[in-house]
């Protein structure tokens, strides 16, 4: 009897030490989410002091020119990085539980590459059948390509038997270089020069935005995504631990799939149409806050949204100040950093496991 009352204690204990670390771990977080924040508005072509940048955000004056930059330039741009932060991270957290393997990633599995061959097909063809560019059709098209290349890995992935973290991995890779080329053929094809202009915005992400109402559906759809997935913690671990024993614990994992893929091919679409392709924040954000907190994704997904939009934010922060008076397109930053980390894991993972 006192063995059981001392192994409780023992648990409690290490319970409450991983919430304080946990909660410490979200504190840090945001403090450095803020320091970004405050970096981001103060660093450019002009830089601003953060004594400055304070009284502009307090005042919201129109007449300085350190305003017009703050207000119309940066803080619109550092809201949307954040965004798109999260929701990529989010997505690949979510992408990882559902199909219960670490290794996905909406860029990684060709879904980035079929929102962006969507939102080109729009851009040079049917812009032509439709009318002028309007964001709302970018948007659908870009899902709809997202849509496609989610249903081709999957569908690629499980031929022959059960699916693997090779076969999800090579069909990712097929369905990425199919989109790629197509669009590519699209570029050939197209004679419109502006469109052409436009397509270059795709291939290499860019979160430079001139009208900060391009912030609105993006926030809205991350943050409602957001709030719901935080509530759909115990389902996402459920998946991970695979078919049987979540069959047990009585939760139908096809119909949980399929809705949780298609939010997230939803949230991809809106923001491949809105920044077009940034890889790798799906996929190495979440393994570095696995590697800290574990496997619990009640703990992961928010760790995963804010650090997320951490990574994305401090990156844009990277691009502006790499290159002199230019800006270097957000996805080289991106895949720089996260390619690497990729087939470090790859290599590591197969190792380990094999091929299951």
């Amino acid at each position: 009897m006192m063995e059981m009352k001392a192994i409780r204690e023992v648990s409690l204990d290490k319970v409450l030490k991983d919430e304080i670390r946990f909660r410490k771990i979200v504190v840090g977080l945001v403090v450095v989410l803020l320091l970004g924040i405050a970096l981001s508005l103060s660093v450019g072509e002009i830089r601003i002091s953060l004594d400055n940048i304070i009284k502009i955000l307090l005042n919201r004056e129109t007449t300085n020119l350190n305003t017009k930059i703050i207000m119309n330039l940066r803080l619109p741009r550092t809201i949307f990085a954040i965004i798109v932060g999260a929701g990529l991270g989010l997505c690949g957290i979510v992408m990882q539980s559902s199909v219960q393997n670490p290794l996905a990633d909406p860029y990684i599995l060709g879904i980035s590459s079929g929102a962006s061959f969507g939102a080109t097909f729009y851009i040079l063809i049917g812009v032509k059948l439709l009318g002028n560019i309007n964001k709302f059709g970018l948007s659908v098209f870009a899902f709809l390509g997202g849509v496609v290349a989610a249903v081709l890995v999957i569908s690629l992935s499980s031929v022959g038997g059960k699916t693997s973290s090779v076969k999800l991995v090579l069909a990712g890779t097929v369905v990425n270089a199919l989109c790629s080329a197509f669009t590519n053929f699209l570029i050939y094809l197209g004679n419109n020069a502006e469109g052409l202009k436009s397509i270059t915005f795709w291939t290499m992400g860019n979160l430079s935005i001139t009208d900060t109402k391009i912030n609105i559906l993006p926030g809205i759809v991350v943050l409602l995504s957001c709030i719901y997935f935080l509530s759909q913690s115990r389902n996402l671990n459920s998946m991970m631990i695979g078919e049987e024993a979540a069959t047990t614990l009585g939760v139908d994992l096809n119909k949980y799939r399929k809705k949780y893929i298609a939010i997230s091919v939803l949230i991809i679409g809106i923001l491949v149409s809105s920044a077009g392709i940034i890889g790798f924040v799906g996929l190495v954000v979440p393994h570095m806050i696995r590697g800290i907190v574990g496997s619990n994704n009640k703990k992961i997904l928010p760790l995963t949204i804010i650090a997320s939009a951490i990574f994305l934010l401090y990156a844009d922060i990277l691009s502006r100040l790499i290159i002199p008076n230019g800006e270097l397109p957000i996805g080289v930053i991106t895949s720089m950093v996260g390619a690497p980390l990729f087939m470090y894991i790859l290599v590591t993972r197969n190792r380990r496991y094999g091929d299951n």
